[in-house]
């Protein structure tokens, strides 16, 4: 089994800048998708013009993201590329092994339920002629059921990057749709997702802390006031809801964690929300000391020896 590979959530939002001007590509008329940045492992077009897909989208994205937190650690290549454009028809749901794959998701279950925050879906509305759509599940209201959105599409209220029935990221203040977005009638409900797309996969992205649905974009993504957020308290922290955390996460609960090992002499280093190979070396020592699997990856019990 491999070892899943996490990233703050923050650190795919602070990349939606990247997509600022884009619009939806037609390869039928020529337009070939396009790339913001380089991706790890493989060649892709880059921008100009500024003109991407709904695969295009959600692969640069991801893609980036994890690279930009892994590093070596992550591996992306053409057949896993390849898988998430679906270059092989007899393979409709690659895009959800491409990222299982990679170890940035797991599989969903059941499609029939609300899937959970961050959650990468393939649809299809039919198989025969292939017609469907890959995008991004960011949040689903518990109350109304409905549906906020990532992906590239030239319908639904969008030409381009942005979330489905609100508009383009362009549109929006702050690159967000607003915190009121479960308010607004026009957008979809899981339910009618689910009609929409009778043949589907998802895979949940393995994303922590996952708030910028409700957050407004006050203080996400490059804008500023970007950063780890406040600390975190001990006394507000419970074992059983704290996110895993591994070497490459970012954020106030790593800060948490390496106050926590400092204050028990397994850490020299500033509390800095970043976990690297010193917090790293201090989470396998402690882990060792507490007759715990030492393999660097703070979960429930880590979390309870450490906050004991």
């Amino acid at each position: 089994m491999t070892t899943p590979l996490y990233v703050q959530e923050t650190e795919i939002i602070k990349l939606l800048a990247s997509f600022k001007g884009f619009t939806y590509g037609f390869a039928s008329k020529g337009q070939a998708p396009r790339y913001p940045f380089d991706l790890p492992g493989i060649g892709v077009q880059l921008a100009p013009p500024k003109q991407n897909d709904c695969s295009t989208f959600v692969e640069a994205l991801l893609v980036k993201a994890w690279a930009n937190v892994h590093g070596r650690a992550f591996v992306w290549n053409m057949d896993r590329h390849e898988k998430m454009m679906i270059q092989d028809p007899d393979h409709v749901y690659s895009p959800v092994t491409a990222v299982i794959e990679a170890s940035m998701a797991k599989a969903v279950s059941s499609t029939t339920r609300p899937p959970p925050p961050w959650s990468l879906v393939q649809g299809w509305t039919t198989l025969k002629p292939l017609s469907g759509h890959t995008f991004l599940v960011v949040a689903v209201d518990p109350v109304t059921s409905r549906v906020l959105t990532l992906e590239s599409n030239f319908t639904y209220g969008m030409s381009g990057p942005g979330c489905r029935e609100l508009g383009d990221l362009d549109s929006f203040t702050n690159l967000h749709p607003g915190k009121d977005w479960p308010k607004d009638p026009s957008l979809w409900t899981w339910l009618k997702f689910v009609s929409t797309y009778p043949y589907m996969q998802l895979a949940q992205l393995n994303v922590l802390n996952p708030t910028w649905a409700g957050s407004g974009g006050a203080s996400t993504g490059t804008l500023p006031g970007y950063g780890p957020g406040r600390p975190v308290d001990k006394s507000e922290a419970d074992p059983t809801t704290l996110p895993v955390l591994q070497k490459g996460d970012r954020g106030e609960h790593v800060e948490l964690l390496q106050r926590e090992l400092a204050k028990r002499n397994f850490a020299s280093t500033p509390a800095d929300g970043v976990f690297g190979s010193n917090t790293d070396a201090a989470v396998r020592a402690f882990q060792s000391s507490r007759r715990l699997t030492a393999d660097g990856i703070v979960g429930e019990k880590t979390w309870t020896a450490l906050l004991g």
